[in-house]
């Protein structure tokens, strides 16, 4: 059963968010603006994040389903993938964007 965990801007959750959020939240409303919801399912079978942008243009909706790590169920597949992709730009020579 899901369990709601915290509600607030970001700016009082700052201790709770992944850095991603935090910066989301600075792009766009500010820290003060940006809310987040965080919610426990230990039921879950993948990592979700949604993010939910509305304004006077209307509203959108990004869903990301992570699956979780064949050697480490406590962590994303992909949060492997992007340690190894971010090692691999610290040694490389060659950069291509940011």
């Amino acid at each position: 059963m899901a369990k709601l965990v915290a509600e607030a801007v970001v700016a009082a959750l700052v201790h709770l968010v992944p850095l991603s959020t935090l910066t989301s939240g600075l792009a766009g409303l500010g820290a003060e603006g940006t809310r987040v919801r965080i919610v426990a399912d230990p039921d879950a079978e993948r990592n979700t994040h949604t993010i939910t942008v509305a304004g006077d243009f209307g509203r959108m909706r990004v869903e990301v389903e992570n699956l979780p790590s064949l050697r480490n169920p406590r962590t994303s597949h992909l949060a492997a993938l992007s340690a190894v992709a971010t090692v691999r730009g610290l040694l490389s020579e060659f950069k291509l964007g940011t």
